[in-house]
């Protein structure tokens, strides 16, 4: 399946990548991820192998419903999918609008639980307002036990509605506007300027690889989410 969207990050010379899941490639990774305690604990699919499958080829068939694997360079690392709220069973707990699209997310090895998540996060929202032009809302419902999840949500511009009572779970619901999540990231990431563009020809090159050095810290310190 061709990538349906990919990000360099230059802090970490690597690049993000999120493909449509496929059985061939994906099954074995998804059915490893959904057994690990950190995930199980607010998917609750810690199944058999077959009844994964069953699941990935359900989403598939089902209108309005894509899933994506997230891979940093050629590892996979999340999982991720996008519904139509409408359709779903948290169409019923809030007003839908035009212009909606929900989200669940699971970060596959615990290793990117905290290294990547806020790139991640980031790149996932650039993504579904790049590749979704008609999205103007992103509606997210996790876990109210799930704090971590609900403080990167915070922090790239969710904003917390109510808590909801849904099948399997009390959920959290959140929204994020586009016009919120351009004016604080922009659609566009971050690109690395060319060495040639960073130089100056009366500074030596001890000054200038100072100053890239520097520059680079300040990104990552002080707006991180901007960096991704």
């Amino acid at each position: 399946m061709p990538t349906l969207y990919s990000e360099y990050v230059p802090i970490l010379k690597q690049t993000m990548r999120a493909k449509p899941v496929t059985i061939e490639r994906d099954l074995d990774t998804l059915h490893h991820w959904m057994n690990m305690p950190h995930v199980s604990e607010f998917w609750n699919m810690a199944w058999p192998k077959d009844k994964i499958k069953e699941y990935i080829e359900q989403c598939q068939k089902k209108a309005g419903f894509n899933i994506f694997i997230a891979f940093m360079d050629d590892e996979p690392m999340a999982y991720f999918e996008l519904y139509e709220p409408a359709t779903d069973v948290i169409g019923k707990h809030y007003s839908v609008q035009p212009g909606d699209i929900g989200l669940h997310v699971l970060i596959g090895e615990e290793k990117y639980q905290k290294r990547h998540i806020i790139r991640l996060s980031t790149m996932m929202m650039r993504l579904v307002f790049n590749a979704f032009t008609h999205v103007k809302r992103v509606m997210g419902e996790p876990d109210v036990d799930n704090k971590q999840v609900q403080g990167v949500m915070k922090f790239i511009g969710f904003k917390w509605i109510e808590n909801i009572t849904l099948p399997d779970k009390i959920g959290a619901l959140h929204s994020l506007n586009k016009e919120d999540f351009v004016l604080a990231h922009g659609l566009n990431p971050p690109q690395q300027k060319p060495k040639a563009e960073t130089n100056n020809a009366t500074t030596n090159n001890a000054t200038t690889k100072q100053t890239q050095g520097s520059h680079a810290d300040v990104k990552q310190q002080s707006v991180p989410a901007s960096t991704c």
